[in-house]
């Protein structure tokens, strides 16, 4: 056989292998959508925390206003559809209800409700600090619905498939540019990720996009992906939307830095730069103009940074006070993995248990694989900056001042933290040296455990649906 007849039968068999996992990732995606689909149906509107507010403010976007106005005397938010806002009432009584269901006449009324043209002004403070195309996919379902004169209620689906949509496919976006492993799949699995990624707010796309930022950069970082000037705009984009979103997550200014360094990359150095600059300018415009009056206190969110940056040593008695408080840890640790609606809904009790024992152990099988390379380091440096920031964002723009604990943090805010760290275990990039058996034996029963612990999660999530809402 001459040599350029196997080389022409290596690409066609290369090609045809290509096809087909093509093929397999896209049944498998359409099998998740499907459950998705599924599983929102059984989820009622608003019950996830301030999803309300958060379908407020891409309803805003419909109308042009891509900033939250502030009236005197009131918290910053904007005006709204009447029907929009009649539609919330029940559904958020229902949120804190847990004995409440609704009757069948009641669900029909609601589901009639159709577009009124009349708006009334609505206060939604806590979302005047994401950039406001987060609430793209939300605003283009609600936008869309009303176009096409659909209920209000009929909107809202739409906007909620339309948001769980464009997740998945960032997710899929990801998975293509690298496998970020089985670590990923069961913290995407948790049953607290999947009731954010079925609701119409911004958690389930901050993941994905998390999730897409972290493969990109190990691609980039390796040299993989060659030098395509769109991608590496566009990841440092993605990277500012993201931290733009989720203060906490600025440590993952980090990745470009260490992208730059290492590739001599000029031009993500400068678009990072950029960046991050209006990143910084956005946060500190939004604390200055941003009304909540849900809480009261004698200073506003610049001053308190001040205050504490001026006084470690009470910052340090703040932060020890917290992490010293068990119940308060142990709320940390079932809200990660699912403490559901408006923090209300506790999973089955052996859930908590089981899902900690299969992360638990993932993360070590993880580890005795091995990493992705010389990235890892980068993203569990990033991961583990981000988790103080957590507590330091609540501390500054939440809790009482001055604070004897810090208020406000929930178990979910640690989940794209963990996403970034869970990426530097993903599939490792390809080398030279032969991989030891006992490692390839790690790899394969990481992936066994980490499949059980996410068919684990599915079933608490369906269970606590259930026993919740029907």
């Amino acid at each position: 056989m001459t040599s350029s007849l196997r080389e022409r039968l290596t690409s066609g068999f290369g090609a045809a292998s290509g096809r087909r996992r093509l093929g397999s990732w896209l049944a498998a995606a359409l099998c998740v959508w499907l459950f998705a689909l599924a599983a929102s149906q059984r989820i009622p509107p608003m019950q996830s925390p301030d999803e309300h507010s958060h379908l407020a403010r891409a309803y805003l976007l419909c109308e042009g206003e891509w900033l939250l106005q502030t009236p005197a005397g009131e918290s910053s938010g904007g005006v709204v559809d009447r029907e929009l806002g009649e539609l919330m009432h029940p559904y958020l009584r229902l949120s804190r209800e847990s004995a409440l269901r609704l009757r069948p006449e009641e669900a029909q009324a609601l589901a009639a409700r159709r577009w009124s043209g009349q708006e009334a002004f609505l206060p939604i403070p806590g979302t005047g600090y994401y950039l406001p195309f987060v609430y793209l996919p939300q605003a283009a379902g609600l936008c869309l619905g009303r176009a096409l004169q659909l209920p209000v209620l009929a909107s809202y689906e739409l906007a909620r498939a339309l948001t769980f949509t464009v997740s998945l496919l960032w997710l899929l976006a990801a998975i293509r540019m690298h496998n970020p492993g089985p670590l990923t799949l069961l913290l995407l699995c948790l049953p607290m990720s999947l009731f954010q990624w079925l609701s119409p707010t911004v958690d389930g796309l901050a993941h994905a996009m998390t999730v897409w930022l972290a493969s990109a950069f190990v691609r980039l970082y390796s040299g993989d992906a060659g030098s395509s000037t769109a991608l590496r705009v566009a990841w440092v984009a993605v990277l500012a939307m993201l931290v733009g979103s989720r203060p906490y997550l600025l440590p993952a200014f980090l990745l470009p830095l260490a992208l730059a360094l290492r590739r001599r990359d000029a031009l993500v150095a400068f678009a990072a730069a950029a960046a991050l600059l209006g990143v910084l300018a956005w946060y500190a415009w939004v604390a200055r103009t941003v009304v909540d009056l849900r809480i009261t206190r004698s200073a506003g969110t610049a001053e308190i940074a001040g205050y504490y940056a001026a006084r470690p040593a009470e910052l340090l008695a703040v932060v020890r006070a917290t992490l010293g408080d068990t119940p308060r840890l142990l709320f940390y640790g079932r809200s990660f993995i699912g403490i559901l609606g408006w923090l209300d809904t506790m999973l089955p009790p052996w859930a908590y248990p089981a899902l900690a024992s299969t992360l638990a152990a993932t993360t070590v099988l993880c580890a005795l694989r091995g990493s992705v390379g010389a990235a890892a380091p980068w993203l569990l440096a990033a991961a583990a900056a981000s988790v103080p920031l957590v507590f330091a964002a609540m501390l500054v723009g939440w809790s009482e001042f001055p604070a004897i604990r810090i208020d406000g943090v929930q178990g979910r805010y640690f989940i794209a933290p963990a996403l970034l760290a869970a990426a530097a275990f993903g599939a490792p990039i390809r080398s030279a040296r032969r991989v030891p058996a006992w490692r390839q034996a790690a790899g394969v029963a990481a992936w066994v455990v980490a499949a059980s612990g996410a068919a684990l999660g599915l079933v608490a999530f369906w269970v606590t649906l259930t026993l919740r809402y029907h």
